[in-house]
């Protein structure tokens, strides 16, 4: 029935983990093997379905049928089951993408995708995909493959390895090994071993750093080639196809086509590509995918894992970093950044069976410093790095003093006493009227042993509040210490 699902009909701004059905579904209309319907900000995460849909008809996903609207999220779940589909729009994981924003990420297909569209003339309305059929908005799909095989027959438009068409949609660090085929009576069929692109200038879909080695294969009654290993079907001047590559025998029976092939490379050569797809694949050291690379969350023992347990001061001008490691990795990288949120540059590196710390020196006094520590491992040629480590940071500068006292023993004094912070240069003092704002500077004391200050600038019956903080000069930088608790005083004299 409508927006039907294995677990849920229809899920909004809802969470759905950890659930798992084998139910088959037949004549099923936007039905998902867990969810039907998922709108709003609703996560379905961990998922899989094993059953089988037959004779289904339109908005077809293995684990989610259609979603609507923005901030729906897909993540780490899995369709084992067979989905045979006689209408529009059927995928592995997701039917039909909506015009929204969504993501799917680190999801997996098994299953086998057929469509026998019925009425179907465009893509919007005849696509079938190994991840997803249709996507008509700013979805994301990233770090996903299909392995099962993609068939059409009929009026089935469009049909690729990880979707059949999308339009605004990016497809990202995701691969196919599932062979493609149409049978399709449109002449004008698309088919792809990634997915196939919108055509118009308002679609501004992209493609990066994907491979696949899935065959494609068609009828005998195609009249315009819109066949490619990479994208069947697509306006190159407004979509983005960038690193991708096809194996040779992928594109072996329909050889040079009008469609997008990306880079053709021998199946040797890209057996070897882990390197040149980017961080998120590692050579397949396992043999789990017949030799082709796989995402490093396939294999993540590959590489292995940092945790990273200190990062401290160990002298004005030095920080030491330390972790725990295991795995596979052949050493560690430690990087360093002025900000948590700024670029990141490799401070230096720790080879496997050494002592797993690090100190790094020459560092400029006054500073914060943020470091991640990422494994890494030299195979075959190249050198690939793992899941960085959380982010800690270390501040090169004073401690806090504490203010002793506040006392009004002369007309209009207040004087001032605090706690010494060895080897400083010296302290700043701060005054309010408020507790929690508008303090401002009234004096720098230029020696670190001074611990006491007279303030002769205040009124009587009026209310101040202080806050000191130490200083320090190193080679030209100068630190400051955070600020004290604010001290309350009361002038009566």
């Amino acid at each position: 029935g409508a927006k039907g699902g294995g677990i849920v009909g229809e899920a909004v701004n809802s969470t759905i983990t950890n659930c798992h059905c084998s139910v088959n579904m037949e004549e099923a209309a936007t039905a998902g093997g867990i969810v039907g319907t998922a709108e709003g900000s609703t996560t379905v995460a961990d998922c899989s379905y094993a059953g089988a849909f037959s004779e289904a008809r339109n908005n077809i996903g293995g684990i989610v049928g259609r979603l609507e609207g923005s901030g729906a999220r897909i993540e780490r779940c899995v369709n084992r089951g067979a989905i045979s589909a006689t209408s529009n729009n059927v995928g592995g994981i997701l039917g039909y993408g909506g015009t929204g924003s969504a993501a799917v990420k680190r999801c997996v297909n098994e299953g086998d995708i057929h469509a026998a569209m019925q009425g179907s003339t465009t893509q919007q309305s005849g696509s079938a995909g190994g991840i997803l059929g249709f996507a008509g908005g700013a979805l994301s799909c990233v770090e996903s493959y299909n392995k099962g095989k993609v068939t059409g027959e009929n009026r089935a438009v469009a049909l690729g390895g990880i979707a059949g068409a999308v339009s605004k949609a990016t497809i990202k660090d995701c691969y196919n090994t599932g062979d493609i085929h149409s049978n399709s009576d449109q002449g004008a069929a698309q088919v792809a071993g990634i997915t196939n692109l919108g055509f118009s200038n308002a679609n501004h879909a992209s493609l990066i750093n994907c491979y696949n080695t899935g065959k494609i294969s068609t009828g005998d009654k195609f009249t315009t080639d819109r066949r490619g290993g990479i994208a069947g079907y697509g306006n190159t001047s407004t979509n983005t196809v960038s690193n991708c590559y096809c194996s040779a025998s992928s594109v072996a029976q329909i050889g040079k086509t009008a469609g997008i092939a990306g880079t053709v490379l021998g199946d040797d050569q890209l057996k070897q590509g882990a390197k040149r797809l980017g961080a998120s694949f590692v050579p397949d050291a396992d043999s789990i995918n017949n030799g082709y690379p796989v995402l490093l969350w396939q294999d993540p023992d590959f590489i292995g894992t940092a945790i990273l347990s200190s990062v401290a001061k160990s002298s004005d001008t030095a920080i030491v970093v330390s972790w725990q490691g295991k795995g596979n990795c052949t050493g560690y990288n430690v990087y360093r950044s002025t900000s948590a949120g700024g670029k990141y540059t490799k401070a230096g590196s720790v080879k496997k069976g050494a002592a797993l710390k690090f100190a790094d020196s020459g560092l400029a006094y006054g500073n914060t410093y943020y470091y991640k520590v990422v494994p890494y491992r030299d195979y075959s040629g190249g050198s690939f790095e793992g899941t960085a480590t959380v982010v800690k940071s270390c501040s090169l500068v004073p401690g806090a003093t504490k203010i002793s006292s506040a006392k009004n023993k002369k007309k209009r004094t207040v004087n001032l006493k605090w706690k010494k912070v060895s080897g400083v240069s010296g302290y700043q003092i701060y005054r309010s009227t408020k507790s929690n704002k508008g303090f401002k500077k009234i004096a720098t004391i230029k020696k670190g042993t001074k611990l006491t200050y007279k303030d002769k600038k205040v009124k009587k019956k009026k209310t101040y509040y202080y806050k000191i903080r130490a200083y320090k000069v190193v080679n030209k930088h100068t630190g400051y210490g955070a600020y004290s608790a604010a001290k309350k005083i009361k002038v009566k004299r």
